[in-house]
C-alpha cells in the first residue's frame, strides 16, 4: 500500500512539474527540428549507402 501511494504521489509531483514547465523548453521551434532533420539527411546522404 505504501509503495503504491507514494508511487502515486510522485507520479502527480512529475505530473505537476510537467505542466508548469513552458512548451518551448520540452520541444523547440517546428523550424529548428526541420532544420536539424535536414542536416542529418544531407550527412546521411554525403556518408552514402553503408552495406
Amino acid at each position: 500500500m505504501k509503495t503504491s501511494l507514494l508511487t502515486l504521489s510522485l507520479l502527480a509531483a512529475l505530473a505537476g512539474a510537467a505542466a508548469l514547465m513552458p512548451a518551448s523548453v520540452s520541444a523547440g521551434p517546428t523550424e529548428d527540428v526541420q532544420t536539424a532533420m535536414q542536416r542529418l539527411k544531407s550527412k546521411a546522404a554525403a556518408l552514402g549507402p553503408r552495406a
